[in-house]
């Protein structure tokens, strides 16, 4: 375990290399302690799921419309960040934390990548391959999760002058940090993503590690956040054709309190948010607009939700199997059919599109209850697949990115609006509050340019 006390030191240095503190990074590792240099070393620091797998930023989550918090609920809750993250504060400091822990996945990365270019792949070339991919993953992945909360919504002909996000490329903690454009950042993301993809092998024995249908389904997400149509259905369907297996929802009981197992099989890689007190299923109330979207004989309704003696519901549906303050945001195949569907309807291919829609939601009804959706205009189709999105998919990290990319288009830019203690509180459309501040301590001591207000 002395190899690992160097990377668990580069790991300060880079949280606080990323604030500018340069006293810090003067202080040298003990000369005593070993570096990792084997392939096994490389693999103990991807395997570390406390860093790789877990604390993911949740920011976005918590500004979400698929909730909502009683007046009661919301003056119990002692996080104040959390409560003024839930009302969309202009002011809000997110924490350095939703930063910070991204930023370690990458550092673990860019560590792993350093080592195996000093180890000869012929080694053990298929344990090389797979190391390096699983690193290129890492990078985008936690990168995309940087992106979607403190960077705007994409815009094509605007990203180049957009902020992005910090690109690292190396455990260097001197490196200067800079904010990339959103477009160079992005498309690094799917480069690194892309290199997965060729690295990786079909499958894993662990969803903790990625596999080559996990960067595939990741891949389809940035593509999709991009307006990539194209690319989502091209990854999509490549993605399906490794394993394209979805649950019944009939085999599931709707009076259990954890209705999914861990690491069920349409789970494609794992992953959490960090805590978010107001994302407690204890006090969190699902959106009452949301919960009347659901017609009889629809599976999701049962294994979602659980009825309160006050009449609001709470969401039991985690695809992580727990009922906390933590939220799932890993990958499912269940969203790669549904980006699928997507994809295909907004390029002009409705029926193939609807198939994959009906594919997916017959799985989700009463057994002979399903009556296949038939072929619709575009405007319908794209509308009917957007809400079978939001209904299939929620607490998944994902809505606020479904609303930040549809905030973009006239037909789906959505005003959010909150009610607390007879105040109202609005996110607009368009509005620069898409972008979270970055964390104060981050700015003070950087020369990172802060989002706008």
């Amino acid at each position: 375990m002395h190899r690992y006390k160097y990377i668990i030191l580069l790991i300060a240095c880079t949280a606080v290399s990323l604030c500018g503190c340069n006293k810090f990074l003067e202080e040298k590792p003990d000369k005593k302690m070993s570096v990792p240099v084997t392939l096994a070393d490389c693999e103990a620091l991807l395997d570390n799921q406390s860093i790789m797998n877990s604390l993911y930023p949740v920011a976005g989550e918590v500004a979400i419309d698929d909730y909502f918090l009683s007046a009661t609920d919301y003056n119990a809750v002692t996080d104040n960040v959390q409560k003024e993250n839930y009302r969309w504060l202009s002011t809000v400091d997110v924490g350095l934390t939703q930063w910070r822990d991204p930023y370690r996945v990458v550092l673990f990365a860019n560590q792993v990548m350093q080592v195996l270019k000093n180890i000869d792949r012929n080694i053990d070339p298929s344990r090389y391959d797979r190391l390096l991919g699983q690193a290129h993953f890492f990078r985008g992945y936690a990168l995309f999760q940087v992106a979607l909360v403190f960077a705007l919504p994409y815009v094509k002909n605007e990203a180049i002058q957009t902020p992005g996000v910090v690109i690292r490329t190396t455990p260097n903690v001197d490196e200067l940090s800079v904010r990339s454009d959103l477009a160079r950042s992005l498309n690094s993301i799917a480069t690194d993503l892309q290199e997965a993809i060729r690295l990786l092998p079909e499958k894993s024995l662990l969803v903790t590690r990625p596999s080559r249908e996990a960067a595939m389904a990741a891949l389809v997400r940035v593509k999709l956040y991009m307006g990539s149509f194209e690319d989502v259905v091209y990854y999509g369907k490549q993605a399906l054709a490794i394993d394209a297996t979805l649950i019944d929802y009939n085999s599931l009981s709707s009076t259990t309190a954890l209705p999914f197992q861990q690491f069920n099989k349409e789970v494609l890689f794992h992953a959490t948010t960090s805590p978010s007190a107001v994302l407690n299923p204890v006090i969190a109330s699902v959106d009452t607009a949301l919960i009347a979207q659901y017609q009889p004989n629809d599976k999701r309704f049962g294994v979602y939700f659980t009825k309160r003696a006050n009449g609001t519901f709470s969401f039991k549906g985690r695809y992580d199997a727990n009922n906390n303050s933590v939220s799932f945001s890993g990958i499912a195949r269940d969203e790669v059919y549904l980006s699928i569907a997507e994809a295909l309807v907004r390029i002009g291919k409705l029926e193939e599109g609807i198939g994959y829609l009906n594919q997916l939601l017959i799985t989700r009804w009463s057994t002979d209850k399903f009556v296949p959706i038939p072929l619709l205009d575009k405007d319908k189709a794209l509308d009917l697949i957007l809400l079978e999105r939001r209904k299939s998919l929620m607490f998944r990290n994902l809505r606020w990115m479904d609303l930040k990319r549809l905030s973009t288009e006239d037909r789906y830019a959505k005003s959010l609006t909150r009610e607390l203690n007879g105040q109202m509180y609005r996110l607009e459309k368009n509005d620069v509050r898409y972008a979270f501040l970055i964390p104060d301590v981050v700015i003070k001591n950087s020369s990172l340019s802060q989002n706008k207000r």
